[in-house]
């Protein structure tokens, strides 16, 4: 556990992957303790959501302005599991640079090649044993897990209760990373 306030410790993990998690209080209407979750991708902050109960109160630029003007919090870091190399030729192009701190980009800025249709059916790679599973971020391994090949981008943002562009968002670095493939019809 480390104390200290967020911007403090996004400095320190520049360069690093994985999840932050915390509890914040006085959350919107909330009066009870939110969980919050922050993910990192090479010291970028990829997806920031505040919870309750599992249920999302704020995401996005909302939460992460929220966490940054708390101060020092008691924050939780797990890193992300190790990469899988792949050829280059199974390799995502990775999106343009955000103008933003947080991600999903706008549509405009997203990688032309990753335009989410109803067509297109995320399959796991191989099976990731659920020890290195479980160290995964909680958004992450829902993803993979419901990347069977039998429903689209879509559906999946559906039934996690997230945008799509957040969806997308995670297929781009499971994708990239060679944890799932894209299956097109």
């Amino acid at each position: 556990m480390y104390s200290i306030d967020l911007q403090t410790i996004l400095r320190v993990l520049a360069n690093q992957s994985g999840e932050l998690r915390t509890t914040v209080k006085q959350v919107a209407d909330i009066k009870k303790d939110c969980q919050a979750y922050v993910s990192l991708s090479f010291g970028k902050v990829v997806s920031c959501v505040i919870a309750y109960n599992g249920e999302p109160v704020l995401m996005g630029e909302e939460a992460f302005q929220m966490l940054m003007n708390k101060g020092i919090l008691e924050w939780e870091y797990l890193p992300a599991p190790p990469t899988v190399p792949l050829p280059s030729s199974a390799m995502m192009p990775t999106p343009p640079p955000s103008s933003s701190p947080l991600l999903p980009p706008q549509r405009t800025q997203t990688s032309p090649s990753w335009q989410p249709t109803p067509r297109v059916f995320p399959v796991q790679a191989y099976e990731i044993p659920r020890e290195q599973l479980g160290n995964w971020p909680r958004q992450y391994r829902f993803v993979y897990q419901l990347s069977t090949g039998e429903k689209t981008v879509e559906e999946i943002a559906r039934l996690l209760s997230l945008p799509p562009e957040y969806i997308d968002t995670i297929l781009q670095t499971l994708v990239r990373e060679g944890f799932i493939f894209l299956r097109r019809y």
